[in-house]
C-alpha cells in the first residue's frame, strides 16, 4: 500500500521543517531507503538507481545527496533489532541533536516495521504485544513522537471492500490499543491494477472511471486518534519516487 514510502516522506517533510529524525530500517538495507529518500529530492524514480545513468542524472543523485546530507537524518539497521537497542540510539541522537533555533531537535522515531523488532515473550503475539507498549514508553521518556510502521493482513484483499480497519492489523490487540493514532494508507489503485475489466460495457465503463478517479491517489485514514477526530484525506502520491501532496 505504500506505508515504507509514506513514513519516507514524512521524514523528509519534518527534517526540512526543522526537526531531527531518527529512522530504523529493519526490512531493507539503509543504502535502499537511502536512495528512496533521494529519489525524493532528486524527483527520479529510486528503481533507476539500480541501472546505469546519464550524466546529467548521476549529477543531479550527487546534487540531491549534498541536500540530504545537511538535513538532520539518521538512518540505522544492524544494530537495532530490539527496544532497548533502539532506545540506546534514540539516547544518542536525543543529546547530539540538541535544540538550536530554528532547529527543534530530535522529534520524531520511525520504525519500519514493527513485527521485525525483537520482543521477549512466549508468543508472537506476546512480543508484539510488548514492543508495541515499550515504544509507547520510548515516546514518553524521550519527548518524542514514534510513527511505528506495521504490516495488515493481506487476506483484506480478498474482500469486496479492501479498506483497512482496526480489526486488520497483524498479530496483537495492543496494536490497536497502545498508540494513540492509528493510520492506514489504501490504495484503490493496487487492487485495480490487479483486476481483470468486466465484460459489459456499461461495467467496464464505470470500472474505468473508478481506476481514473484513484490513479496517483492514496487515501490516508485515519481510523484512531486519541485527542482528535476519525476522519480520512486523499492525497496524490508518486511512489515511483516516494513523495505525496495535498
Amino acid at each position: 500500500m505504500g506505508k515504507t514510502a509514506l513514513g519516507i516522506w514524512i521524514s523528509y517533510a519534518a527534517a526540512k521543517a526543522g526537526f531531527g529524525v531518527g529512522f530504523v530500517t529493519l526490512e531493507m538495507p539503509e543504502e535502499d531507503l537511502a536512495n528512496r529518500m533521494n529519489s525524493i529530492e532528486s524527483k527520479i524514480p529510486y528503481k533507476a538507481y539500480d541501472r546505469p545513468m546519464s550524466e546529467n542524472l548521476f549529477q543531479t543523485t550527487l546534487e540531491a545527496a549534498e541536500n540530504l546530507n545537511n538535513l538532520p537524518i539518521e538512518i540505522f539497521s544492524d544494530r537495532t533489532r530490539d527496544v532497548s537497542a533502539i532506545l540506546s540510539e534514540d539516547k544518542r541522537l536525543k543529546s547530539k541533536m540538541v535544540p538550536n533555533e530554528p532547529f527543534k531537535g530530535f522529534k520524531l522515531l520511525v520504525v519500519d516495521y514493527m513485527q521485525l523488532v525483537r520482543g521477549k515473550g512466549e508468543s508472537s503475539f506476546a512480543r508484539l504485544s510488548q514492543v508495541a507498549n515499550d515504544f509507547k514508553q520510548v515516546a514518553k521518556m524521550l519527548d518524542v513522537h514514534v510513527l511505528a510502521l506495521a504490516q495488515v493482513d493481506r487476506k483484506l484483499g480478498e474482500r469486496d471492500n479492501p479498506r483497512p480497519r482496526l480489526s486488520d492489523l497483524r498479530g496483537s490487540g495492543d496494536l490497536e490499543n497502545a498508540p494513540d493514532n492509528v493510520i492506514f494508507c489504501y490504495r484503490p489503485e493496487y487492487y485495480h491494477q490487479r483486476q481483470s475489466p468486466p465484460a459489459k460495457a456499461d461495467e467496464r465503463a464505470d470500472w474505468e472511471a473508478e481506476a481514473a478517479r484513484w490513479k496517483g491517489k492514496m487515501e490516508i485514514i485515519m481510523a484512531k486518534a486519541r485527542m482528535g477526530d476519525i476522519a480520512s484525506v486523499t492525497v496524490e502520491c508518486d511512489m515511483a519516487t516516494n513523495t505525496f501532496r495535498d
